[in-house]
């Protein structure tokens, strides 16, 4: 990780719920489509004995379009975050900010997708992962030249 920095506990343990929750994600779309009987192949039809395959089931692909997000703003993250925590070497009450904030959009992100289904939620909490991963982008190449 970071090494002997300060705010080292914290990075890891907020990168911990970032892959965690990368982890979760296609057990519950696989609950999903067991429980909607949407498919996409045959041969998942088949082993499963009934259901038909459907490319339509709103839940399922929105679901399935809010973890593919996720995976394309949460491994940078994950990079970003160690380069910037190691190069740049902020106060820890700042990196645990940046942390929190970059968790709570992916979750708000998430819930918007499952629960809410409003644009804007979305719009505003994928803007704030890619302005977060933007920021530590920026200041960690700063550092760099």
């Amino acid at each position: 990780m970071v090494g002997d920095y300060e705010g080292n506990g914290d990075v890891t343990w907020y990168s911990l719920v970032v892959v965690l929750k990368l982890a979760v994600l296609p057990l519950l779309i696989g609950l999903y489509r067991m429980r909607r009987s949407s498919y996409l192949t045959s041969i998942d039809r088949r082993a499963i004995r009934r259901g038909r395959m459907r490319f339509d089931d709103f839940d399922t692909e929105s679901l399935l379009r809010g973890y593919w997000n996720d995976v394309m703003l949460s491994l940078p993250f994950l990079f970003l975050i160690q380069w910037y925590g190691h190069l740049i070497r902020p106060p820890p009450s700042d990196l645990l900010f940046i942390c929190r904030m970059f968790v709570a959009s992916r979750i708000v992100h998430l819930t918007s997708y499952i629960v809410f289904r409003v644009q804007i939620i979305r719009g505003v909490s994928w803007l704030s992962g890619i302005a977060i991963n933007i920021h530590l982008g920026c200041q960690s190449l700063a550092q760099l030249s």
